[in-house]
């Protein structure tokens, strides 16, 4: 009932405000206060509100089944991570994956952490492990493990992976040449250094 008062009050100093903007133009401020009355009269705002009511008590009832664990977000949810907190959600997700005794939660939780892990804004990428958690997915979850966008991201990480492999050895064949480099220029330069003496 207080409600109601409060609106009653509310659309009568609306209705004057508008009577006094716009006392050329009657016509129109007289229509606005009849559909103002007409969609705020008492019985209109308690039938709104049981069906808002309503609503919101039935979209409570069909969601939760579909959300069987609330720790486990949207998938998209890793937009809204700053890089700094990656490592946080990365701890998280795999006690999760570890500790929560339902499988479908689990295989979400390792589905989360390989695309964290090959986030492009984490800036400690491990393909690795992100590959690791990919599989792991499709081992708990082999319906969903046949998706083609999972079988694509799967490839390209173990493309990413051999590539990264690849390039470290590289590296590591790089700085071996620089060393041999290093040691040839030192016994040039002690050749030379004998060869002045005598």
């Amino acid at each position: 009932m207080l409600l109601l008062s409060s609106l009653a009050g509310c659309h009568s100093r609306l209705s004057g405000i508008l009577l006094r903007k716009d006392s050329g133009r009657a016509g129109v401020t007289d229509k606005v206060i009849i559909l103002m009355n007409f969609l705020v009269s008492p019985h209109k705002i308690i039938g709104l509100f049981l069906l808002v009511l309503i609503v919101v008590l039935l979209s409570q009832c069909t969601l939760a089944p579909l959300h069987k664990d609330a720790e486990l977000k949207d998938m998209k949810y890793s937009t809204r991570l700053k890089p700094k907190d990656f490592p946080k959600e990365i701890a998280r997700l795999e006690k999760i994956a570890k500790t929560n005794p339902d499988i479908s939660v689990q295989a979400r939780a390792h589905l989360q952490l390989a695309l964290l892990h090959a986030d492009h804004k984490n800036p400690f990428p491990d393909y690795l492990r992100a590959v690791k958690g990919l599989e792991t997915f499709i081992s708990l979850e082999p319906e969903g493990g046949k998706a083609d966008d999972i079988q694509n991201l799967l490839a390209l990480l173990k493309k990413i992976e051999l590539l990264t492999k690849e390039n470290n050895r590289i590296k590591e064949e790089n700085q071996k040449m620089k060393d041999i480099i290093e040691n040839v220029k030192s016994l040039d330069i002690q050749l030379e250094q004998k060869r002045k003496k005598y």
